[in-house]
């Protein structure tokens, strides 16, 4: 199990720094497009499809690594008021409920991203690329936030969750 999870960890990882990449590109561009419009130049017209596109996949990229660090968004009110028990057993009922709502999510993702290959679909922007290319992070997404609400179900991740970030 531990040679797993060190594998699993660098997975998730190693997608978020591509994810952390496709923002810093975001950023490059934007500036590149601001300097380009000053001097006249359409050199980076097809920066806001890329920015919408880069926001969207960094968020799948991402998502896992912050759940696997426990720095992911949480309402925990009820949880905190509860007896020790009590919030325990109520936080094994959500990642439980977290593993199966992110399979059926993963299932039907990739139903998308085959469906989209099939089909042959492109997307038409500034720039033409298949359609399952951009589609493939969701399947990546939910499949790894699956694996991650699995582990915290059965006990096996064990982290507390980061306050304050």
């Amino acid at each position: 199990m531990a040679v797993f999870l060190r594998i699993f960890d660098a997975v998730l990882k190693g997608a978020a720094m591509i994810g952390a990449a496709l923002i810093a590109l975001t950023v490059v561009t934007t500036v590149g497009d601001v300097i380009a419009r000053q001097i006249g130049s359409k050199l980076f017209y097809w920066q806001v499809d890329f920015v919408e596109l880069a926001l969207m996949g960094s968020a799948f990229l991402i998502a896992p690594w912050l759940l696997s660090l426990g720095a992911h968004v949480r309402v925990d009110v009820a949880v905190t008021m509860l007896p020790m028990r009590m919030g325990a057993a109520l936080n094994r009922i959500a990642n439980l409920l977290g593993t199966l709502i992110c399979a059926v999510l993963a299932v039907y993702a990739w139903q998308e991203v085959t469906g989209s290959a099939t089909r042959g679909s492109l997307m038409i922007r500034s720039f033409v690329i298949p359609e399952w290319w951009v589609l493939t992070v969701a399947p990546f997404a939910f499949v790894t936030l699956t694996v991650e609400f699995a582990l915290r179900t059965l006990g096996v991740r064990d982290r507390r969750e980061t306050v304050g970030i």
